[in-house]
C-alpha cells in the first residue's frame, strides 16, 4: 500500500514537474532524431497521420556555434520589391538556378527541397517527443530562433549548390504599403515567385488570389472561418488594416515581452490548439499569410515545400530584430529552459548540427543583417485612427498559464 502511494505521488510531481507554468521546471526542448515518429495535424487522434521524420545521420552530431567571418562585411537580405534593373535580373536568375538544383537532389538528400518541408512538418506535428509528448515549435518562445536556424541552412544549402558564398535570400517587405524604403509596396506577391512557367519558384498549390499581381495582402484574413476573397475589401481599407494590424503585434505589448515571444514552452509541456499561446506577431500577420497564400502554405505540414515560405519567414526574423530594437523593454526570455533549447538541423555538407536558442539571439554572428526598411507606416499609422476596427478587438486571448491549455490528446487538464 506504501509503494503504490509513493508511486501515485511520484506520478503526480512527475506532471507538475512537466506542466506547472510557475513551480519547477521541467527542462529545456531538446530534439533528438532518436524516436521520431508519424505526427498529426492539429490534437488528438483525429488528425492525419504526417510521416515526416529526417533520414538518420551517418556521422556524429556536431555543435554549431555561428561565430561572424570579420573579415567579410555582412551579408545584406534586402527589401524584394526594392531590386531593380541588373541587380533583381541576377538575383532571379540565381534564385531560379538555386531551387532547381534543391528540387533535382534525391528525396532521401536532407538538403532537397522535400526534405526542407518535412523538416518544418516534423517540428510543427508531434513528431519528436520530449519527456514522451510531442514537440510544436509554434504558438510559443521557440518559434523565433527555430525559424532563425531553418532560415539559415536553408540559405547556405542554396549558397553551396549555387557555388557562391555570398548569395542571399531577400525577403518580402508584406508589412511595408510604399511609403516608406524606396517607395514601392512590398504588400503585394512578389513577382519572382508568382511566375507559373518557373517551376523551380512557383508552387501550383496555392489560392486563386495570388494569381492577382496587384492584390494586397491581407494581413487579418479570418484564420477561423471563411477567408476573404479578392475585392472583398477595398485596397485602401485592406492596407489601413494592414497597418492596424502590424501596430497591435508590434506596438501594443510592447512591454510585455512574453505578448510578443509567446507562452512558456518547456520539455512536456502539451501542444496546443492554433493559435493560443503565440505571440502577437505569429498570431496576426504570420499566420494571415500562411491564411492568405494558401492551400500548402496554409497546412505547417506542407508549408515549407512553397518556396515562397522563406521569404516570408525572413520578414518575420527581421521583424523579430525590429521589435528587440523598438523599445529596452523588449527584451528576449533570460530562462534557462529557452536559451537551452536544442535543435537539430543538416548543412550544406550533409552534416547534422545541433544549435541552442541562444545561439540566435545575435543576427549579426550569422554573417547577414536586413536592410533598413523605414516602418514608420504601422509605427505612426496604424493606432485604429483610419475608421477600420483594430484587429485587436478580433484576436483570441493569449494563455496567460498552462491552465488555460489542453493536453496533447485534446483532453483538458484536471490539475
Amino acid at each position: 500500500m506504501e509503494t503504490g502511494r509513493i508511486l501515485l505521488l511520484s506520478c503526480v510531481f512527475a506532471l507538475l514537474v512537466c506542466y506547472s507554468g510557475t513551480g519547477v521546471r521541467a527542462a529545456p526542448v531538446k530534439i533528438t532524431f532518436d524516436g521520431c515518429k508519424p505526427g498529426r495535424v492539429g490534437l488528438g487522434t483525429d488528425g492525419p497521420l504526417m510521416h515526416c521524420c529526417p533520414p538518420m545521420p551517418k556521422g556524429p552530431i556536431v555543435d554549431f556555434v555561428p561565430v561572424r567571418n570579420m573579415s567579410k562585411p555582412l551579408r545584406v537580405r534586402k527589401a524584394l520589391q526594392c531590386l531593380e534593373g541588373e541587380e533583381l535580373e541576377i538575383y532571379v536568375q540565381k534564385l531560379r538556378k538555386g531551387y532547381a538544383l534543391m528540387r533535382a537532389l534525391p528525396l532521401d538528400d536532407p538538403r532537397c527541397l522535400e526534405q526542407h518541408r518535412m523538416c518544418h512538418c516534423a517540428h510543427s506535428t508531434g513528431a519528436y517527443t520530449c519527456q514522451g509528448v510531442g514537440v510544436d515549435i509554434h504558438f510559443g518562445w521557440l518559434f523565433y530562433p527555430f525559424h532563425r536556424f531553418f532560415l539559415y541552412f536553408h540559405e547556405r544549402i542554396l549558397q553551396h549548390l549555387l557555388g557562391d558564398p555570398d548569395f542571399t535570400l531577400h525577403f518580402w517587405n508584406w508589412d511595408n504599403a510604399g511609403q516608406g524604403g524606396c517607395g514601392k509596396p512590398g504588400d503585394i506577391i512578389p513577382p519572382m515567385y508568382a511566375d507559373p512557367t518557373q517551376h523551380s519558384t512557383f508552387h501550383h498549390n496555392r489560392h486563386n488570389r495570388t494569381y492577382h499581381p496587384d492584390l494586397v495582402v491581407d494581413l487579418w484574413v479570418d484564420a477561423w472561418n471563411e477567408t476573404r476573397l479578392p475585392g472583398g475589401f477595398s485596397k485602401e481599407v485592406t492596407k489601413a488594416r494592414n497597418l492596424e494590424t502590424m501596430h497591435w503585434a508590434m506596438i501594443t505589448l510592447k512591454d510585455a515581452p512574453e505578448g510578443f515571444s509567446g507562452r512558456v514552452y518547456r520539455a512536456g509541456y502539451p501542444r496546443v490548439t492554433p493559435y493560443v499561446g503565440a505571440g502577437t506577431l505569429e498570431v496576426s500577420a504570420h499566420g494571415a499569410l500562411h491564411k492568405w497564400v494558401g492551400i500548402d502554405m496554409d497546412d505547417f505540414s506542407f508549408a515549407a515545400g512553397d518556396p515562397l515560405f522563406y521569404p516570408h519567414h525572413e520578414n518575420i526574423d527581421r521583424l523579430w530584430d525590429v521589435w528587440r530594437n523598438l523599445s529596452p523593454n523588449n527584451t528576449v526570455p533570460n530562462d534557462p529552459d529557452f536559451l537551452d533549447a536544442e535543435f537539430l538541423f543538416y548543412d550544406e555538407n550533409i552534416v547534422l548540427r545541433r544549435m541552442k536558442a541562444r545561439h540566435a539571439l545575435d543576427m549579426s554572428a550569422f554573417g547577414y543583417e536586413y536592410e533598413d526598411v523605414p516602418n514608420v507606416e504601422w509605427l505612426t499609422q496604424g493606432k485604429g485612427d483610419a475608421g477600420v476596427a483594430p484587429p485587436a478587438d478580433e484576436m483570441p486571448q493569449l494563455a496567460e498559464d498552462l491552465s488555460e491549455l489542453t493536453l496533447s490528446d485534446g483532453s483538458e487538464r484536471t490539475f
